[in-house]
């Protein structure tokens, strides 16, 4: 879901302007905060239509949050602006911190 996003969050710029790696990560990383936050409340193909926050009510479901969580923050690393995204928020949102 989010592996395509880094193309859409690329801001427009004549072709002979180019941002710096600091630049791009201060731009993007704003734009995957908010959308990792929104996702929570997304229903979820992965999660049988339904949201994080529907699906962390039981042990199982708390589970397969984390699970997507966890690829998220890795598939981010590496990334502009990826290691500025603060799952711990997401996690703190949907009472996992503990998990």
């Amino acid at each position: 879901m989010l592996r395509g996003l880094k193309r859409e969050l690329r801001p427009p710029r004549a072709a002979d302007d180019e941002m710096t790696d600091e630049e791009q990560a201060q731009f993007i990383a704003p734009l995957l905060q908010q959308r990792i936050e929104a996702w929570i409340d997304e229903p979820i193909p992965l999660l049988k239509g339904k949201t994080m926050r529907q699906t962390c009510r039981t042990r199982a479901g708390r589970a397969k949050v984390v699970a997507m969580l966890k690829d998220q923050e890795n598939a981010l690393q590496g990334q502009p602006g990826g290691d500025r995204v603060d799952f711990a928020r997401v996690y703190r949102e949907l009472g996992l911190l503990d998990e």
